[in-house]
């Protein structure tokens, strides 16, 4: 569906393009008017966590990080390529590796473009969806102060929504000191097995961003709907909905059912600069229709100096999961109808099982319920080339559980680039 819904939209965009060139009387193009270019990034990391508690009390992991040292979490390697024609016509393609996946290849970006008086520009195939102020460029640490961005906000969890194969239109435009730029897009995504699921497939996403910035001040407003979304529950929380079912209790699974959900996600990103220093902020809000996937508020605030080569910085980040309903109100209202009747083997077993039950929802409930905080201060060093080392010292606090874990991460960052 990804493959032919891409096929489609790049065929229409050849089609409009084509039209676009013969109105501007572009129809003899030459190969000679190719140009190419290619640019890189990576980054090498290593991490120490110094207990798993956090992780252990939780279905959704913090993050990707296990007690000990590591050198798997961080660790990429990224080659785009870009083929535009003096026209405005363009392929742009991207691979990166991922020390998480095993290294292996993954096409991150696949889509051509057409610019249009560098005001405007159409893009289709698989797209970057812009949920975030860094979504982007959140691969290539070279680019942000971090190492690595803040992953109460930038989470995991989220990955599935990340990418889309689908369309979307730029428009750039200036009023007085801002630049401003728009994006609407349209597409669908789907993938395998992700930390909280084993599949995802979502359908008719669309968004809308605009962005605006001037010497000293950046803005950003989002907003993103998936009204078509199916996430496959792991297997643990696939037996408890057969078991709600084999129970009688179908309407408590439906609510627990993640398919066919409609997915809101706003966010807002605030940014300014006082001679060297700088102070950034970003906020997200990811609301599902329904069911075991939980509302998930994100934000933080980060500040910090530019001292020539050294750039010292502050994080406060903070990410809370709740969920609306307590969903086991049913279970526990049959249980008090038959507790008068206790004493009686059948009606005792029976009591038995629908506890059980109402324990495994609540279970299942509480744990994607969670508050979490981390406070980050971390040390950048940019060397004359475009390579940069980082050192950050982040701790982590699940507040629900009056849990807290340290994290040290050394990351090295680096970009290269060409033209032929």
């Amino acid at each position: 569906m990804a493959i032919a819904l891409r096929s489609l939209l790049i065929c229409a965009l050849l089609a409009s393009t084509a039209k676009v060139y013969g109105d501007l009387g572009l129809e003899g193009l030459s190969l000679e008017d190719l140009d190419f270019d290619y640019n890189g990034y990576g980054t090498l990391g290593a991490n120490y966590l110094n207990d798993n508690s956090i992780n252990d009390s939780n279905s959704l992991k913090h993050s990707l990080f296990d007690k000990g040292l590591q050198y798997d979490v961080d660790s990429r390697l990224g080659l785009q390529g870009n083929i535009t024609h003096s026209s405005g016509l363009g392929f742009t393609g991207q691979l990166v590796t991922l020390s998480t996946e095993d290294y292996d290849p993954e096409v991150e970006w696949s889509y051509l473009h057409f610019n249009y008086y560098n005001n405007l520009t159409i893009r289709a195939g698989r797209l970057r969806r812009p949920l975030y102020r860094h979504s982007d460029y959140r691969r290539v640490g070279y680019i942000y102060e971090w190492a690595r961005l803040p992953i109460e906000t930038y989470s995991e969890d989220l990955r599935f929504a990340s990418s889309i194969d689908g369309i979307d239109v730029i428009y750039r435009f200036h009023i007085g000191q801002w630049d401003f730029d728009s994006e609407i897009y349209y597409g669908e995504t789907s993938g395998g097995k992700i930390s909280i699921a084993d599949s995802y497939d979502t359908r008719d996403d669309y968004g809308l961003v605009i962005e605006a910035e001037n010497d000293w001040a950046f803005f950003r407003l989002g907003y993103h709907r998936s009204p078509g979304a199916d996430i496959e529950p792991v297997a643990g929380t696939k037996l408890l909905l057969s078991n709600l079912q084999l129970a009688g209790f179908s309407n408590v699974a439906d609510d627990l059912r993640t398919a066919d959900m409609d997915i809101n996600f706003y966010n807002i990103a605030i940014g300014m600069k006082f001679d060297a220093w700088f102070v950034n902020t970003e906020f997200a809000d990811y609301k599902p229709s329904r069911s075991l996937a939980p509302d998930s508020t994100s934000w933080y605030i980060n500040g910090g100096k530019r001292m020539g080569k050294f750039t010292p910085h502050f994080t406060y980040s903070e990410r809370k999961r709740t969920l609306k309903n307590t969903f086991d109100a049913p279970i526990y209202a049959q249980i008090d109808q038959l507790t008068p009747l206790a004493g009686n083997p059948t009606i005792d077993a029976t009591i038995d099982g629908l506890t059980q039950l109402a324990l495994g929802v609540d279970g299942a409930v509480d744990s994607v319920r969670s508050k979490h905080a981390s406070y980050m201060l971390g040390l950048r060093y940019d060397f004359d080339q475009p390579m940069a080392l980082k050192f950050e010292y982040q701790q982590i606090h699940d507040q629900d559980r009056n849990l807290q874990n340290d994290l040290f991460s050394v990351t090295f960052d680096f970009i290269f680039g060409g033209a032929k």
